[in-house]
């Protein structure tokens, strides 16, 4: 399962979040060759990807 969490900073910061509460670090969140990711497993042994790329970003500044 894939989460887009948009930012580099919100993949770290939800991988710490899961990882303090006990979830198991598959791979602490790095630049890969595509996007940014982190991964953990879940309490039922699922790989959960959490992932963010710039050039997939949308601005919504309006500029």
């Amino acid at each position: 399962m894939e989460f887009y969490l948009g930012e580099d900073a919100a993949v770290d910061a939800k991988y710490g979040q899961l990882t303090d509460a006990g979830y198991h670090g598959r791979m602490t969140p790095q630049q890969t060759n595509a996007p940014y990711a982190g991964m953990v497993d879940d309490p039922d042994g699922n790989v959960i990807l959490m992932t963010s790329d710039n050039a997939l970003r949308i601005d919504t500044s309006g500029a």
